[in-house]
């Protein structure tokens, strides 16, 4: 056994020999509270004992080494890869205390777990699986990349480059987060959203996405892929969330929130029904466009922001609770259409109505008495089959 007792800058350094007949196989245990530097320069270096316990830092400054046995670098505090050189799991598994990796680091079918991630290199999972319990940070373009699996159990992951090989399934478990501070951060990876999931780069967003957690988003982000999600869209300040079908939130039960007065949900040539629940501060906005003919069935009296209604779009309710509190602003050649609001009964119109488009009832009873509500809507009122609008010397309504 070799008994480490220093660690950097002076722990025990281990070389291969330049000659093609030298053993480039570590079999001796390694144990004690010091560290190792592996340099490899000269062929690459396989180290192989499942009994090593040293706990000090493991050093990769140069060639490849690969592992020969699960956990050949024993309980190391710290793995780090050097610009250059790499470290391939060569189908085993390690834990470390954290890994900073400038080279490349191939996972290769293998496991490796760690804490803190400090990635400025190459980390290609290869069909194996990184687990990671701290978060970290991965910077360089391509950084990330490969099939298998990433795990982040923990702390908060933040990615500031675009992986575009990454393929790998991501979970991120509860109480942790990742965070795409780029385009095309994560690559085409299905992302399972335990915990959170931060956008905060414009991007266009085809990744599937599922879990039960909280998606927040910060910029311009369009969602196209066919989703199973079922928690909370956050929609920051400066948020632009983008969709075009219903399943680009996920399912019927996945919440949007905008929580800030420049937060956005824009359902851009979206025909269908949206049956999840809206919630909204002031002046955050829903707007419809690119001739989107929706019907909202969810209840959403928890916004209070606008429906944005432009681009000869249509905007279907039956009842109070699809608008909110909020006020609908219909531009020219779009629709707001009332189809048998409250069941027909006589309802009082709780929502301040602006614009010169469309305001069609359609076995709807709205009564106006009393009320400004409309008074900002200038352009064509429609009382159709089954409809009546009640009003008295008190209302205010400038409609056609």
């Amino acid at each position: 056994a070799i008994n480490l007792l220093l660690d950097n800058p002076n722990a025990l350094i281990i070389a291969t020999d330049v000659s093609p007949d030298s053993n480039k196989n570590l079999t001796a245990q390694l144990t004690g509270v010091g560290g190792v530097a592996f340099d490899a320069s000269n062929g690459a270096l396989t180290v192989t004992n499942s009994q090593n316990n040293y706990t000090g830092s493991t050093t990769i400054s140069g060639g490849d080494v690969l592992l020969g046995s699960n956990n050949a670098f024993g309980a190391t505090s710290l793995l780090t890869v050097a610009s250059g050189a790499g470290f391939n799991t060569n189908n085993f598994s390690q834990t470390v205390g954290a890994l900073t990796n400038q080279g490349t680091v191939t996972l290769n079918t293998g496991v490796l777990t760690s804490g803190l991630l400090t990635n400025t290199g190459v980390l290609d999972l290869a069909g194996g699986t990184l687990n990671l319990s701290s978060g970290g940070t991965s910077t360089a373009p391509g950084g990330l990349t490969g099939a298998g699996t990433l795990n982040v159990n923990g702390g908060d992951l933040a990615l500031s480059a675009a992986n575009g090989g990454l393929s790998a399934t991501t979970h991120i478990a509860s109480g942790a987060s990742v965070t795409a501070n780029a385009a095309n951060a994560l690559g085409t990876s299905e992302v399972d959203v335990g915990g959170t999931l931060n956008l905060n780069a414009a991007d266009t967003l085809a990744n599937v996405l599922s879990g039960a957690g909280t998606i927040n988003t910060g910029a311009a982000v369009t969602l196209s892929g066919s989703n199973d999600f079922s928690g909370t869209h956050v929609i920051d300040a400066n948020g632009a969330l983008t969709i075009s079908t219903a399943d680009n939130l996920g399912t019927s039960a996945a919440r949007v929130n905008l929580a800030d007065a420049t937060s956005q949900l824009l359902l851009n040539g979206f025909a269908g029904t949206l049956a999840n629940t809206l919630s909204g501060v002031l002046d955050s906005t829903v707007q419809l466009s690119n001739a989107s003919n929706t019907t909202l069935t969810g209840t959403n009296s928890s916004f209070a922001g606008l429906f944005d209604l432009i681009g000869s779009s249509t905007l279907t309710v039956s009842q109070n609770a699809n608008l909110g509190t909020g006020g609908v602003s219909i531009g020219s050649g779009s629709t707001l259409n009332f189809n048998a609001f409250e069941g027909g009964a006589l309802t009082a119109l709780n929502n301040s109505l602006s614009g010169t488009g469309n305001w069609v009832l359609r076995n709807s009873n709205i009564n106006l008495s009393g009320s400004n509500n409309a008074a900002g809507f200038s352009g064509l009122l429609d009382i159709n089959t089954g409809a009546s609008l009640t009003l008295n010397g008190a209302t205010t309504l400038d409609a056609n």
